[in-house]
């Protein structure tokens, strides 16, 4: 396994390094980088990062916990930023959704309304 590297010290890296290749191939394919990294995220399972029994050390949960702050901590406000910067609103297309935004949310406080007075 390539998260065995090095003890497990480099697991880190190597964990960033597959979500910007991930991120990288989905832009190629025209999808948004943060789809790639995403689904990055959800192919690194746990056991991936199980080196030995006989460590005290839990490599995923030291390697979960930096990426989280890197995530928390600068990633997950740029990538807001930037999203927001860049939200168009074309009021075209505004003005044909809100008849149905409107429709569907009706509809969904009337199921909401009866699936609460039906479990009552």
């Amino acid at each position: 396994h390539i998260l065995r590297f090095g003890s497990g010290e480099q697991s880190i890296l190597i964990s960033l390094l597959v979500a910007v290749f991930f991120g990288m191939v989905s832009h190629w394919w025209g999808f948004h980088p943060t789809i790639g990294a995403y689904m990055s995220g959800l192919i690194m399972e746990e056991r991936y990062y199980d080196l030995d029994e006989e460590e005290e050390a839990n490599t995923y949960q030291h390697t979960l916990h930096h990426i989280e702050e890197a995530a928390f901590g600068w990633l997950g406000p740029v990538f807001f930023v930037n999203l927001g910067t860049s939200f168009i609103i074309d009021l075209d297309i505004l003005g044909a959704t809100v008849g149905y935004s409107f429709i569907f949310f009706i509809v969904l406080a009337i199921g909401q309304f009866l699936s609460a007075a039906l479990a009552a």
